[in-house]
């Protein structure tokens, strides 16, 4: 079968680069305040923070490059290991679980639900989406029709 040119080949969903980017100038900020103020502008001290800085950009460069969720034309994977196959695929949905107490931040899950042979039962994956994702959950339940009916 011929690929038509627009057809997406996998969505691929990651951190969202540009909160990384902002959350690592506020703690660039606060790194630099503590040396200049705690060290009296020792010279040495502005080496560390020189030396330093390559180090959190290399950490949040990588955090931004980690697939969390490949959807494609073998499956769902969850941070590069296959949860389900298109064949043994059930139903997603996409669910607001009950907050803790003392939690603030969402607690939005991905369920997903497929069919084990060996056991012949349905099971469930939980898939947790953070805040940070640079994929809508609109956009991975589209491309999992997408590719569910290929």
């Amino acid at each position: 079968m011929q690929q038509r040119k627009n057809e997406p080949k996998e969505l691929v969903v990651t951190e969202s680069i540009t909160l990384l980017i902002l959350v690592a100038i506020f703690f660039f900020t606060i790194f630099w305040y503590f040396i200049t103020y705690n060290l009296d502008g020792n010279i040495i001290a502005y080496v560390l923070w020189m030396a330093c800085m390559p180090l959190f950009l290399m950490v949040f460069w990588k955090r931004s490059k980690k697939a969390i969720i490949n959807i494609n034309q073998q499956g769902i994977f969850s941070h590069g290991r296959l949860v389900t196959d298109w064949y043994h695929f059930q139903s997603v949905e996409i669910k607001q679980m009950p907050l803790r107490i003392g939690q603030i931040n969402d607690n939005v899950v991905m369920i997903i639900r497929f069919l084990n042979v060996e056991r012949n039962t349905v099971f469930e994956q939980k898939l947790k989406l953070s805040n940070t994702l640079n994929k809508s959950e609109e956009q991975m339940l589209k491309a999992i029709d997408y590719f569910k009916n290929r």
